[in-house]
């Protein structure tokens, strides 16, 4: 894989790009409708439009008809050099039959016309051989008459005879005859007469002017010289070898050319026998026009899904790239589930990121940092598994089936963070884990600096992904705002660091070039912030990028809730075991056991079931309003194909 096809795969961990819907029109015979439609729906990714069929697709039927018919005039051709039977194995035909057959019609129209230049070569190679051969039969003939002759028994030119050779065709022969004194050889083979005449100076300047264009005449006089006609033999003798190989040689090139593209010729011989048929179809059905065109988008990736399912069928796919289609999201498995926290700000435009990846992290995180439990954690599972289903009506929806999994990760999400803080139902178990806490819920300041430092780090990248963003779109003023907002949070947090440190103990990351100039780079930052938001907003702007530098601080401090609810559910966890503890401090020992434990049950059941839904809504928040709302606008459609779904069938009322 490429670099750049790395760095792309890599991205998709962090941003996707949604999947773009292509408007596709499928043409087929009416009678064939409600086959064609059954296919699409029960792969269920095709969402119709109502649509006229226009003459722009009728057209494009007829040229592929067309194509089709020079395809089989190249695969004549090109399999006319094929002299012996040859099988050829195919194991596999491409899923676009169309664009296959056109990939291989463009691979082998150069090779074909490789293949009749050399037929060309060829054709006047044997022409000029068989010239070749008759002339030596001709000479050969004179030689037995008269043994010691030059080339002048061939060609004599005198004040009153003159001796030619000619080569003709039969029908032209006789012309020649008419003029002879003499005939001193003629040879005739299949397609040609050769001969050597003696004729009068007149007579051969009248025939010279009514030669027919299928008459040649041979001087030998000219080409060998005043030669004895017995060396004339032998260098013809070696121009004939010469020919024979030249021959051999193109032909041999012709059938390594055929020999190398046999699998492709093999494989156009069966798309043309898929093709052809449904082609013939079309012949008869066109000019009766009982065509219908079924019209809808289809996502781009499950484009080779439908040219699968309908291969066989006698229907006609084009598409078309609409400006503003729908879109799909195209994210990696582990990420679908949390397509519905995107869902609920937006579906993507077709030309910006989808967040989903990046929120996907970002819900995690939150959500585990306000729940930190083992026990609770659990019990989220717990609940998502078989508590939930029973307040649905269709438990096994596919939208119900995602809100379970992205439960699911956020309780091992919990587990995890519970495991770091040492909390199992509080300190009730997590006491006698054998670890030393990494974050302390019972520490308010600390938990409310290292939420700020949280913030600090997903308003910087929010805002990273916003500029990424308007440089894509070639938005000036967006570009140079975002710039601005990023140069004041990198230098405006090194220059109030210690001061953060002080009051909230949030340890912001420290990057010492910026924070010796932090004041100048604040300065230059806010100074982009007005440039970019006057560009963008004209004279208006001058006023409102207050509101954007200001701004920053609310974001950031908006995280402090990670620390509130966190905080919030650990101590009311620790008020409970205060509550169970002296339970078990009862003088009856097993009634202190029995009420510790039913008190236990009873108390963290509350607490799981009244702090859960804290941190999935503020984890929702922080993750719409405080990252994606920075770059995604979610001004997007998504694709609504027509399934068709087997599922459990309600039968009466619903009370």
């Amino acid at each position: 894989m490429s670099r750049c096809g790395i760095m792309s795969s890599l991205r998709y961990l962090v941003l996707s790009d949604p999947d773009i819907a292509f408007k596709v029109y499928v043409i087929t015979p009416t009678h064939y409708l409600n086959e064609v439609t059954e296919k699409l729906f029960r792969l269920g990714i095709f969402e119709p439009i109502q649509q006229e069929v226009k003459e722009k697709e009728l057209r494009e039927i007829k040229e592929y008809i067309e194509f089709i018919d020079q395809a089989k005039l190249l695969y004549n051709e090109i399999s006319s050099h094929i002299k012996q039977p040859t099988t050829i194995e195919i194991t596999e035909i491409p899923i676009d039959t169309r664009e296959g057959l056109r990939k291989i019609y463009r691979n082998l129209s150069p090779i074909l016309s490789d293949i009749k230049i050399l037929s060309n070569e060829i054709s006047n190679m044997k022409k000029n051989l068989e010239i070749l051969l008759l002339i030596k039969q001709l000479i050969e003939k004179i030689l037995e008459k008269y043994p010691n002759v030059d080339t002048s028994m061939l060609n004599y030119r005198g004040s009153i005879y003159i001796i030619e050779t000619f080569i003709a065709s039969k029908q032209s022969i006789n012309l020649i005859r008419s003029k002879a004194l003499f005939t001193i050889a003629e040879i005739e083979v299949e397609n040609y007469v050769a001969t050597t005449i003696l004729l009068t100076l007149k007579e051969y300047e009248e025939l010279v002017k009514t030669l027919p264009k299928d008459v040649e005449m041979v001087n030998l006089m000219e080409k060998y010289g005043l030669i004895s006609l017995n060396d004339v033999l032998s260098k013809l003798n070696i121009e004939i070898e010469n020919l024979n190989q030249q021959i051999s040689n193109a032909s041999s090139r012709i059938e390594d050319i055929v020999k190398k593209n046999l699998t492709e010729i093999a494989m156009l011989k069966l798309l043309l026998d898929i093709e052809y048929k449904k082609i013939e179809v079309w012949r008869n059905i066109l000019s009766s026009r009982y065509l219908t065109t079924l019209i809808g988008w289809i996502s781009r990736s499950k484009m080779n899904s439908v040219m699968n399912a309908l291969r066989g069928l006698p229907v006609y796919t084009t598409y078309e790239v609409d400006p503003n289609p729908p879109v799909d999201f195209n994210n990696l498995k582990p990420f679908k589930p949390f397509e519905l926290i995107t869902e609920m700000y937006g579906t993507p435009s077709p030309n910006e990121w989808d967040p989903t990846p990046l929120l996907t992290y970002s819900f995690i995180l939150f959500f585990s940092l306000m729940f930190a439990d083992i026990g609770y954690g659990i019990g989220l599972a717990l609940a998502a598994k078989y508590i939930l289903p029973k307040f649905v009506e269709n438990p096994k929806a596919l939208g119900f089936k995602r809100l379970q999994q992205v439960l699911y990760i956020s309780s091992a999400g919990c587990i995890a963070l519970g495991i770091l803080s040492k909390s199992f139902f509080g300190s009730l178990l997590g006491s006698y884990l054998p670890i030393q806490p990494v974050l302390n819920y019972l520490d308010l300041i600390s938990m409310i600096g290292f939420s700020i430092t949280i913030g600090y780090v997903f308003v910087l990248i929010s805002h990273l992904f916003a500029a990424l963003k308007n440089f894509k779109l070639r938005d000036r003023g967006g570009f140079l705002s975002e710039v601005g907002i990023i140069l004041v949070t990198l230098a405006g947090a090194q220059y109030l660091r210690q001061y953060l440190y002080s009051y909230f103990r949030a340890n912001i990351p420290l990057i010492p070039i910026i924070y010796e100039y932090s004041l100048w780079i604040s300065l230059i930052g806010i100074a982009a912030v007005i440039v970019g938001k006057v560009i963008s907003l004209r004279g208006l702007g001058a006023l409102l990028w207050l509101f954007d530098v200001v701004g920053i601080i609310g974001d950031i401090f908006s995280f402090i809730r990670i620390a509130g609810i966190g905080v919030g559910s650990a101590l009311l966890a620790e008020i409970f075991n205060g509550f169970i503890t002296s339970a078990f401090t009862i003088p009856n020992i097993v009634v202190g056991i029995l009420a510790g434990i039913v008190m236990s049950f009873v108390l963290h059941l509350f607490n799981l079931a009244n702090s859960a839904i804290g941190p999935f809504v503020h984890s929702l928040r922080l993750c719409l309003f405080e990252i994606s709302s920075k770059f995604f606008e979610g001004f997007g459609r998504r694709v609504q194909p027509v399934k068709i779904v087997i599922e459990p069938i309600i039968l009466g009322a619903i009370r």
